[in-house]
């Protein structure tokens, strides 16, 4: 806490910023256990994307087949 002047001094502000690097590490710690990196999702995004494509891919071909049997 501030001094009765207001004012901070060294030794605080360096517990502060020591409790702050602190928190950032254990939240670093938690973030890798919970979320995957883009190397595990490269991947799966690979396989989305794949899809996707020759989903839309077979729309087009059907589309387009429509519009040249049509009467």
């Amino acid at each position: 806490m501030p001094a009765e002047n207001g004012r901070v001094t060294q030794e605080e502000l360096y517990k502060a910023m020591s409790d702050l690097r602190n928190d950032l590490m254990k939240w670093r710690d938690w973030a890798d256990e919970r979320f995957v990196s883009k190397d595990e999702f490269g991947p799966v995004k690979g396989i989305a994307y794949g899809t996707v494509a020759i989903i839309g891919t077979a729309i087009i071909g059907a589309l387009i087949a429509m519009v040249i049997n049509a009467p």
